[in-house]
């Protein structure tokens, strides 16, 4: 049965052809594509310049006249004329005065003539690896075509319109700039179709319907990308600006889509009487951490004491982001590692405390913080002060998020999911593989832990953003939401009644 529903699945997967998030990911790559043709085309013309012997031409261009001005011939007389004298420019007997004319053994090069189609013109070319010899043989040909012509046209003449030059370039240049050209073209197309078959046959998840279909948890809300907004005094100093709700430069459907995860995720955490959530993730770069503070925000800014913790050990961020200083007695070390005394025995770490906690100045999120790293993370989270910090939280707390470091990484998910008692698991459009999240999913799950779905962020759905992407679609927060929201209008209704009433 569950070979069954894989299969399903990855059949469903590999159906769902998104052509944007191809697109985007071929002009993502445009340079690499781009720096590839150029190569190839550069090593085409290379090996024809190389390995072909060049040619040089050298051309005349001649006028079939008739020799009696006052006679009126038909096209036919002349195009027969024409035919004769392309036959003498090309017969042994001219090349063999051509020959004792250059004083050579054999003519080094070939002698052609060709007729212009429709008028009564004939081009004289010579052809040589050498420029000087394409320019004599041409030069001797005109010199001495009437010793054989008198004998065979009488009635017509050649009269030079453009005299032959000594070229100054071979021909073959034009030949290798132009199959260059054309192999980097080909090169070209076929590299854009090379990456986008590999970014169509790799196991990440590219859209909602991947999304829904090819994970054992369900979709718990989408995520649209968020471009960075830099301020230019930001940007001179190095600085990145964070994309938080608290910050003005964020969008306003972005904030309404962080509004709305948070709204759901309180009604359900509500009906589960549930307080701590692990944000989880498969690899780096996610967008974990943003979701996190951002959804810790939200909640507070809707009246509820929530604390907010990095318990990525190995490499903290979470005061980066905020752009908090963190003082020494604020660290979560303290309340992680005993302290030894000076005989060399263990001390009790501090106790967490509300009111001794850090707090964000725009909404009052509590916030639990490190700028350490510890190598034995994964001790520190399985050890008694870990849960005995998470218990006192509970107390007085109404939500407890845990940043957690990426599934990848480390073990510290699964060791923080078995104190968590619900777990929302972000997933970065194109980043990890269906068969990755799934597997972190089997290793979250517990008989204690709820997980609640995915958060498919940083969606791209339009080959070139803007702001009128961002923003949440309402199909995909589900029944829960709506219930909720339905029920808090009619107690607001209710109660302007009471109000009412009471008046």
């Amino acid at each position: 049965m569950e070979n069954n529903q894989a299969s399903m699945r990855s059949a469903s997967q590999e159906t769902s052809i998104d052509i944007i998030f191809l697109v985007r990911a071929v002009l993502k790559n445009w340079w690499v594509i781009l720096l590839t043709a150029c190569i190839v085309g550069m090593w085409v013309y290379m090996g024809i310049s190389m390995l072909k012997v060049p040619q040089y031409h050298s051309s005349a261009t001649l006028i079939i006249a008739s020799k009696n001005q006052n006679n009126i011939y038909r096209d036919t007389v002349v195009e027969k004329a024409a035919n004769q004298f392309q036959r003498i420019f090309t017969s042994d007997a001219l090349e063999n005065t051509i020959i004792k004319k250059l004083g050579k053994n054999s003519l080094p090069g070939t002698l052609s003539a060709e007729i212009e189609e429709a008028t009564n013109l004939l081009i004289v070319t010579g052809t040589s690896s050498d420029p000087m010899d394409a320019y004599q043989i041409v030069s001797a040909a005109l010199e001495n075509y009437m010793v054989v012509s008198d004998y065979v046209v009488t009635d017509f003449v050649l009269e030079t319109m453009r005299e032959p030059e000594i070229p100054m370039q071979s021909a073959d240049v034009t030949l290798a700039r132009t199959m260059a050209i054309r192999t980097a073209a080909i090169t070209f197309l076929a590299a854009a179709v090379f990456i986008a078959f590999v970014f169509l046959m790799r196991d990440d998840i590219k859209n909602e319907k991947q999304a829904k279909n090819a994970l054992d948890i369900p979709l718990f809300a989408t995520v649209y990308f968020e471009s960075k907004r830099n301020l230019f005094t930001r940007k001179m100093r190095k600085k990145k600006n964070s994309i938080l709700i608290t910050n003005t430069n964020v969008s306003f459907s972005y904030k309404e889509t962080i509004s709305k995860l948070a709204t759901k995720l309180d009604y359900q955490a509500k009906k589960e009487g549930k307080k701590v959530v692990l944000i989880a993730s498969v690899s780096e770069n996610e967008g974990k951490s943003t979701i996190a503070s951002n959804l810790a925000l939200a909640l507070a800014k809707k009246q509820k004491d929530v604390l907010l913790i990095d318990t990525d050990l190995r490499r903290p961020a979470l005061y980066k982001v905020f752009e908090m200083k963190i003082e020494k007695d604020q660290e979560i070390g303290n309340y992680l590692v005993p302290k030894k005394s000076s005989n060399n025995e263990k001390n009790q770490v501090k106790i967490w405390k509300k009111e001794e906690t850090l707090r964000e100045s725009n909404t009052g999120l509590y916030c639990l913080f490190g700028t350490k790293k510890y190598g034995n993370s994964d001790r520190l989270i399985h050890s008694p002060e870990m849960k005995q910090l998470i218990q006192k939280a509970k107390e007085s707390m109404d939500y407890i998020i845990l940043d957690s470091p990426p599934g990848m990484v480390a073990s510290d998910a699964e060791l923080l999911a078995q104190q968590s008692d619900m777990i929302l698991l972000v997933v970065r459009q194109g980043v990890s593989g269906a068969g990755e999240i799934n597997d972190m999913t089997d290793n979250l799950l517990s008989d204690n832990q709820v997980i609640m779905g995915t958060v498919f962020n940083a969606v791209k759905s339009r080959v070139i953003p803007w702001n009128g992407q961002y923003g949440y679609s309402s199909g995909y927060y589900g029944s829960y939401y709506k219930s909720y929201d339905k029920s808090k209008k009619n107690q607001e209704k209710a109660g302007g009644a009471n109000n009412a009433n009471i008046q």
